[in-house]
């Protein structure tokens, strides 16, 4: 007996600035299958046949209940590895034993991935999953929008409670829109946070503690016995990047001084924002003054090199040893993972606290396309890779004695040349049962979901801004950006004279405000639809 699910489908003929413009971050919670009847897109009703509980579907099910179906499930890599049917022979073995599902897993290559699926989206083809991100490839809210997803709210507690309960409902909360869930969050880090690395050999020479940094004030004394003692290396690695995190460069101390972006960088809203009113999306926030009047400081003090606002890659450089301190995403175990990029020694320190945003969120996921026959099935699988271990590594690193070999009971290494290698065990819906690799630390798994579970919201976390009504204005603005933003940024630009430049001509570009009303207006509607005001 092939288990039914009622179909609930909501809001998919909303305005355009709900639907993709904003992800319901503090939606309902999501409603059990209780049988009664639901709507699809199309004004239909859909009376769904007899379910049995709402929870534990998976567990009630034998293999002999179900039908024998082919799921095929599309990602992004490097393209298929030599032996990556050998392997998913194996894998198959265990999902037709426990689910009589036979997985075609396909991997496209970085390049061909977005053009590909965008045309088996477009033209209707008959698939069951995908990866999706934010605003990377197979954008989310865009897609949801365009009625490629299914609505996962109710599907996920049916078919995958495990997966469904190990993951804090503030994530899934990011997840929503118009308070459906519609992508399978990845378990990984989820949370924004960023650090600073150092060179080792410099600290240890200096006497300089960095574990003592918490303000850009703290780390002057180091930045002048660099720039005095060490020529042929810049204190500092400021270029055109967002690495240097604008709350660490105005002196927060805590995350009541932090920022979120609507539209970054022009849009900022605090933490601590309760009524939902944004500022002037041309005029530079307080925040933003700080950091560009602090990393002017550094600029004029000799720690950035003068001609950081040009350029747009330092990665040969910091390998090259030619800078002290510079800036990296900070998790759990990056220690370790910042040591093997580097043929010196490096510590690295975390200098904000974990975050909950948009983008840490829905920076990868899976979604199950609203073409597919078989959504119940396609949530069993990940619902198994979620809790099956063994499945979860075969389908990460191959089969052990092939393709790598265990050093401990959860560490591994790679053989070289093996014929599977393909990298992306992060988007196997939960990186937390993978081996350990050389350069990890054993408990990083742990940490990195402490890390994840003491992370505080962003109060817009689950919103994402839709420029379609005004990228004509995006489009002028852009250009004031390219032309100042990067050298108050980098500090080249004095802020006292540049800033009033940089604001009279933003205004000049958005004469009528238009940026501002309109950012306004969709985060209004999504705090209304998310019961935020």
């Amino acid at each position: 007996m092939k288990k039914k699910w009622g179909k609930r489908i909501v809001g998919l003929g909303m305005a355009a600035v709900l639907l993709v413009g904003s992800l319901a971050g503090c939606g309902k919670e999501p409603a059990s299958v209780d049988g009664s009847s639901t709507q699809t897109a199309a004004g239909t009703t859909v009376e769904p046949e007899e379910q049995g509980s709402t929870e534990g579907a998976v567990q009630e099910s034998t293999q002999a209940e179900l039908e024998p179906v082919t799921l095929t499930w599309y990602a992004i890599g490097n393209g298929p590895d030599p032996d990556h049917e050998k392997v998913m022979a194996e894998v198959n073995k265990i999902l037709q034993e426990k689910l009589n599902v036979t997985l075609e897993w396909t991997i496209f290559d970085w390049g061909s991935y977005e053009d590909k699926m965008r045309v088996k989206i477009a033209s209707g083809e008959e698939f069951d999953m995908c990866y999706t991100s934010a605003g990377w490839v197979v954008k989310y809210a865009e897609n949801v929008a365009k009625g490629a997803f299914l609505p996962l709210t109710d599907l996920l507690p049916e078919y995958a409670p495990e997966y469904y309960k190990g993951i804090d409902q503030k994530y899934w909360d990011v997840t929503k829109i118009n308070g459906d869930i519609y992508g399978a969050i990845n378990y990984q880090t989820l949370v924004e946070q960023r650090g600073l690395v150092f060179q080792k050999d410099l600290l240890d020479k200096y006497g300089f503690d960095c574990t003592k940094v918490k303000t850009p004030k703290d780390l002057e004394p180091f930045l002048e016995q660099i720039r005095d003692n060490e020529p042929g290396i810049t204190p500092v690695d400021f270029h055109k990047s967002y690495e240097w995190p604008m709350e660490f460069m105005s002196g927060a101390q805590d995350v009541s001084g932090y920022v979120d972006f609507l539209y970054e960088p022009l849009i900022t809203v605090p933490f601590g924002m309760e009524d939902y009113k944004i500022g002037d999306a041309l005029k530079v926030s307080d925040v933003a003054r700080k950091a560009f009047e602090q990393t002017h400081e550094w600029y004029k003090a000799g720690f950035i090199k003068k001609d950081a606002a040009s350029v747009q890659d330092t990665t040969a450089d910091v390998k090259a040893g030619k800078y002290a301190v510079w800036a990296c995403p900070y998790k759990p175990g990056v220690e370790a993972e910042n040591q093997s990029l580097y043929d010196f020694p490096v510590v690295t320190i975390p200098v904000t606290e974990p975050t909950v945003r948009t983008r840490s969120v829905l920076s990868g996921m899976t979604a199950i396309s609203r073409t597919s026959k078989n959504p119940e099935r396609c949530m069993m699988v990940l619902e198994e890779l979620w809790k099956n271990k063994d499945l979860y590594n075969l389908m990460a690193f191959g089969i052990e004695g092939v393709h790598y070999n265990k050093v401990s009971d959860n560490s591994i290494e790679q053989i070289a040349d093996s014929g599977y290698a393909p990298g992306i065990s992060w988007e196997l819906v939960n990186q937390f049962n993978a081996y350990y690799l050389p350069g990890q630390e054993e408990g990083t798994w742990e940490a990195t979901m402490e890390n994840n579970e003491a992370a505080v919201s962003s109060p817009i976390a689950g919103f994402s801004f839709d420029v379609e009504p005004v990228k004509t204005i995006i489009a002028n603005i852009n250009s004031v950006y390219e032309e100042m933003y990067y050298g108050l940024y980098t500090g080249m630009l004095d802020p006292e004279t540049a800033i009033p430049q940089y604001e009279e001509k933003l205004k000049t570009a958005d004469p009528n405000g238009e940026l501002t009303k309109e950012a306004q207006k969709q985060l209004d509607a999504w705090a209304k639809v998310n019961g935020a005001k």
